[in-house]
């Protein structure tokens, strides 16, 4: 099968939508299907191309499958997708898609919880079972050992440009707990920052879990990442980026996976020291296992194997 894959990116935008569609690539791949990544943003490419991906000009051709995961979309793009393919794949988190389709795919914990604007004839992929994750997570997580004392802090907000937003979470942790090692993630769209004690920067990393699973606790942006923290058992402290996220970190939250930290808009700052010294091994514990299966990282082959055992 022959199947394309048109995601939004960039450096306001961040790299979740292609992060995820990444990993249906993956599975689609692993079952021996061609995939090409459609009209992505030129700044993207390069990203892309540097783990393994095609990418192309969607013009008039027409595919198998076409997946589509941007809210720039609008009903007409969703429309003239859907008559290029034999079957049309709309990645929604808010349950707002209107136009024609044969799948609606949300993998979030509050998936099921939303009304689908979908037609009838679209069948739901609803819930973390089918959350869309990379290779790397689909083998099984390792035991998490709780260390005796907070020494290694993970700080990753999204692929999108956030290096001053990063500088100040490093600045309220070490004020927090001055003896804390910390790793912070820099995405593709950022230059790496200057060198400083008790600070490294990991600039793009090809993957994320070795780094998940070496922390003590991560502090995350409410995006895709936290599926990853999640299924690593990494305790968790998350940052409300966008309004779009609401939905992700309150359910996290109500599920005592995660500790809220507030939104960027609030004193996001000292609320991460107040929860950095209080954050006891017993509570990290906890997290982490609350966290336990939520998810179980095959949710994209589940997906491609639904796609295309249906017929055409």
């Amino acid at each position: 099968m022959r199947i394309a894959l048109h995601a939004d990116g960039g450096a306001k935008a961040g790299l979740g939508h292609l992060g995820r569609c990444g990993a249906l690539a993956q599975a689609f791949a692993k079952r021996g299907h061609s995939t090409v990544f459609v009209d992505v943003p030129a700044e993207c490419r390069p990203w892309l191309k540097e783990r393994g991906f095609k990418t192309t000009a969607l013009g008039r051709k027409r595919y198998d499958v076409i997946v589509a995961d941007s809210y720039r979309l609008t009903a007409d793009d969703l429309a003239r997708l859907r008559r290029q393919a034999s079957r049309l794949l709309v990645l929604d988190d808010l349950g707002t898609t209107t136009a024609p389709c044969d799948f609606i795919l949300n993998g979030n914990l509050y998936a099921g919880a939303l009304r689908y604007a979908a037609e009838p004839g679209a069948s739901l992929l609803l819930g973390p079972r089918f959350a869309p994750m990379r290779r790397e997570y689909w083998r099984a997580p390792k035991p998490r050992r709780i260390s005796p004392r907070l020494r290694r802090l993970l700080i990753t907000t999204g692929g999108a440009v956030s290096a001053a937003l990063i500088e100040r979470l490093i600045a309220a942790a070490k004020s927090a707990l001055p003896d804390l090692t910390v790793t912070a993630v820099i995405g593709p769209f950022e230059k790496k920052p200057a060198a400083q004690a008790g600070v490294r920067y990991a600039h793009s990393p090809a993957a994320l879990r070795p780094l998940l699973e070496a922390c003590d606790a991560v502090v995350v942006a409410g995006g895709q990442t936290v599926y990853e923290a999640v299924f690593t058992g990494a305790p968790m402290l998350v940052l409300l980026r966008s309004a779009d996220q609401n939905d992700n970190v309150a359910s996290l939250v109500a599920q005592g996976a995660a500790l809220s930290i507030g939104a960027v808009s609030e004193d996001f700052e000292g609320n991460l020291k107040r929860t950095l010294k209080a954050l006891s091994p017993a509570r990290r514990a906890a997290l982490s296992a609350r966290g336990a299966g939520l998810v179980d990282g095959r949710g994209a082959l589940r997906v491609a194997d639904i796609l295309c055992a249906r017929p055409s």
